[in-house]
């Protein structure tokens, strides 16, 4: 459980790092931001200096890490000429549901949307060595450094597998199981991070089908975990 210190340190951090300004609510039925996790993303962005991003899900999380690689634009070479800021680090956004979009689309300040790729796409329930989960049909064409995983939702992913959908027939809804970073996974580079806000059952289904060497951290009293590559690679 996040405890209030927890929540008042993180909205220090956001307004000192001047992100707590762009952190607005568009449509009503938005979910408040939840200040302890945009933080956390902030500042592993700011720390790890990734280059190339991927995001399951749009809303505050695009802003922030929109935020962060602006910063670290900054830090580098803001202003030089002839180069394009997103050289410097990109993310690109991918969401199947076109009405938070077009939430996130009216509150990106012009001063960020350098460096963020919004990939609309559909999401179907896949079998995976014989478990039920989901993929994007229309993933980035990237090699990630730096993966975040907060959608899609359940409600969004299409189609059923033997009679199985995310949507069961009680009206329940099943665990968020995004599988797409095993696509990745081959290819991925030595120093790779992934972030997953909650999702138990999606850590616990990673932890059993990446084939690779990482170290994992579950926080089970924050509601996150993190997957960071161990694995030496080549550069190329």
């Amino acid at each position: 459980m996040i405890s209030k210190n927890d929540k008042e340190k993180a909205e220090t951090y956001l307004k000192e790092q001047g992100v707590i300004d762009i952190l607005f609510s568009g449509d009503e039925s938005e979910l408040p931001p939840n200040t302890f996790m945009l933080a956390l993303l902030h500042r592993l962005i700011r720390k790890r200096r990734p280059r190339r991003i991927i995001e399951f899900g749009v809303g505050f999380s695009t802003l922030v890490i929109a935020h962060a690689l602006y910063q670290n634009l900054q830090d580098e070479n803001w202003g030089a000429e002839g180069v394009d800021p997103a050289f410097y680090g990109k993310l690109w956004s991918v969401e199947t549901n076109p009405f938070w979009i077009e939430n996130l689309e009216q509150k990106i300040p012009e001063y960020l949307s350098y460096f963020i790729d919004i990939r609309q796409t559909t999401t179907e329930a896949e079998i995976i060595e014989g478990e039920l989960c989901h993929l994007s049909r229309d993933l980035p064409n990237i090699t990630p450094d730096f993966v975040y995983i907060d959608g899609p939702h359940v409600h969004d992913v299409s189609s059923m597998i033997n009679g199985l959908g995310f949507i069961q027939e009680d009206g329940r809804l099943r665990s968020q199981i995004t599988a797409d970073i095993l696509l990745y996974e081959s290819t991925l580079k030595e120093g790779f991070y992934m972030l997953l806000a909650g999702q138990t059952n999606n850590m616990h289904f990673l932890c059993r089908h990446l084939k690779r060497k990482y170290r994992v951290i579950w926080n089970k009293s924050k509601n996150y975990s993190t997957f960071e590559l161990l694995e030496r690679t080549e550069d190329f």
